[in-house]
């Protein structure tokens, strides 16, 4: 049988489509052999016209593409608050045995590179493959999961195990069935699929930290705000160099920094909407997309992150081609640049202004 790759994406949220049909397009158009892919979608509570979108936008390529309704499975499950985050492990049970390795990403991911060396990752003997999650200590991540495992009784050290990211996962199937992994998770989090802090991601670093394998950030980047200028080069040096995977192949657009959203580089932009207009949504831009405000934001994040990451960081490759590549198309916005710190300094003297009152 000629070698497959299963990648798996979930949701239960109709908004969340767009994204995910530029996810898929974006993955198919870089991959090197995309008639050996197989995208399986997991959902449910998405009616059949939803749905029917999503599967017409990606109808002309060249891999196969199945939906899975979870409900009849999940049950009462999906009535429980946080369960939406913990759907997509139940793709242990709906594949057959002969499928040993998923890939699980989230749906606000854009790729921008071939994934096959991801797909490809030795991981034979973990139980999953991910990459380290900036967040780890910048947003406090590992010490709330540490909190909360020493309040509930859970061995935990964070000084041994790095914590990762959920939003891509590389799956070992093969060890989820032979352990009874997803029933062990059920088990424990049953009635109470909220009550971690970052939910799934949680329980993953909680149980299986140890026998997870670290990969390059480059399969998994999330560059919102707060990472700019506080990135932790640290907790990403054993894995990777800075040079390498901040010329990233997915990109992770968690939170409320989606791709459509103000605040997003116009180089993200660009690649959202072109592959956004491959698909039923063609033709639909957000408000800040189609306004000149919205367009100026986005070129000075572009400049601010290209002298940040470029010049400050010494973090990429050939910051000065990224700069004249930003002023060849903008060449007005270094006269912007002063209101980004000007931005900044507001609504610090507003924070400070706050915390006084309070």
């Amino acid at each position: 049988m000629a070698k497959r790759f299963h990648i798996v994406f979930f949701t239960s949220r109709e908004k969340d489509l767009p994204y995910l049909a530029v996810a898929i397009r974006s993955l198919v158009d870089h991959f090197s052999d995309p008639a050996k892919l197989d995208i399986h979608f997991l959902y449910y509570d998405l009616e059949s016209s939803e749905r029917g979108k999503l599967l017409d936008s990606v109808a002309d390529l060249p891999c196969g593409v199945r939906e899975y309704d979870l409900e009849p499975m999940l049950g009462d499950r999906i009535e429980q608050p946080g369960f939406g985050f913990w759907a997509y492990f139940w793709i242990v049970k709906l594949l057959p045995p002969e499928v040993e390795r998923v890939l699980y990403l989230d749906c606000d991911m854009m790729v921008y590179d071939d994934i096959t060396p991801l797909l490809e990752t030795e991981i034979t003997d973990h139980v999953l493959a991910a990459a380290v999650d900036p967040g780890a200590i910048i947003l406090g991540n590992q010490p709330n999961l540490a909190q909360w495992a020493r309040e509930n009784g859970h061995p935990y050290d964070p000084s041994t195990t790095p914590y990762f990211n959920a939003g891509m996962l590389l799956l070992n199937l093969r060890v989820w069935r032979d352990e009874n992994l997803l029933e062990f998770l059920d088990e424990r989090f049953r009635n109470n699929y909220h009550c971690l802090p970052f939910h799934d991601q949680d329980a993953l670093n909680l149980f299986f930290g140890t026998r997870a394998k670290m990969v390059s950030a480059r399969w998994n980047l999330l560059e919102i705000l707060e990472f700019w200028d506080e990135w932790d080069f640290e907790i990403q040096a054993p894995v990777d160099r800075p040079e390498n995977y901040f010329e990233p192949a997915i990109k992770h657009f968690a939170g409320f920094q989606k791709p459509d959203t103000l605040l997003i580089r116009i180089s993200d932009r660009v690649h959202y909407y072109h592959y956004l207009d491959q698909t039923v949504w063609r033709g639909w831009r957000a408000d800040c997309a189609r306004s000149f405000k919205g367009r100026v934001i986005s070129e000075l994040l572009e400049f601010r992150y290209v002298l940040l990451r470029g010049f400050g960081q010494k973090a990429l490759k050939n910051p000065w081609g990224r700069l004249w590549k930003v002023l060849s198309r903008s060449p007005y916005i270094p006269f912007f640049y002063p209101l980004f710190y000007l931005n900044r300094a507001v609504h610090r003297v507003k924070a400070a202004l706050s915390k006084t009152q309070d």
